[in-house]
């Protein structure tokens, strides 16, 4: 595990598919933030300069930016299991859309280790449904997941647009997620995907 200050390390993390990549900067309480789907913790830069104040915990996902990969690794139950292992207690938390449902259910399921959370681009339900407007056209979705195998590049990009639509400064938040892309594992994708269409958190 790395020191205060900035060294980027590895914690084992029971992802399965090897340790997990985080990188803890700063000092101060932790602030464990969760990058979104096909990103990675680079999503996070450009806040990074406004949360000198906290001891940070930016971590890869399974199948995205450095860290690997394996069947089974994506899903809820093993990312639950894997965050229940870092060292963290009455935690801050920020998600940027997948890792902030992510995160609401390591939340729920180990309500000491999160003191506060904070949802980006997310909310307890991916998708629309008949008593929930807030969401993804399901269509849509289904959609994506059809491309993905195919364009895993476009899916990626068209994912991005959907998460700036409507937003004060959304070409520069869009072009800053383009440069977080990291063009994660198309296992890593699919099992997103699922993770996506299956949590319902309310």
């Amino acid at each position: 595990m790395p020191a205060p200050g900035g060294a980027r390390g590895q914690t084992a993390g029971g992802f399965g598919g090897g340790p997990l990549n985080i990188e803890v900067r700063g000092e101060g309480p932790d602030l464990l933030l969760v990058h979104g789907f096909g990103t990675s913790r680079k999503v996070w830069e450009p806040l990074l300069p406004h949360l000198g104040g906290f001891r940070l915990w930016l971590l890869d996902l399974p199948g995205h930016g450095e860290s690997p990969w394996s069947p089974g690794a994506l899903t809820m139950e093993a990312l639950i299991e894997a965050l229940s292992s870092l060292p963290l207690r009455e935690a801050w938390g920020m998600g940027w859309s997948m890792g902030g449902l992510i995160l609401a259910a390591f939340a729920q399921r180990f309500p000491g280790r999160i003191s506060r959370l904070f949802m980006v681009a997310s909310t307890p339900r991916f998708l629309q449904g008949p008593d929930w407007p807030w969401g993804l056209d399901p269509d849509v979705f289904h959609g994506f997941r059809r491309e993905l195998r195919e364009h895993p590049g476009k899916v990626l990009r068209r994912f991005a647009a959907l998460q700036v639509q409507g937003a004060e400064g959304g070409r520069e938040a869009f072009k800053g997620l383009l440069d977080a892309l990291s063009w994660a594992c198309p296992g890593a994708l699919e099992e997103g995907m699922a993770l996506l269409e299956d949590t319902d958190l309310r």
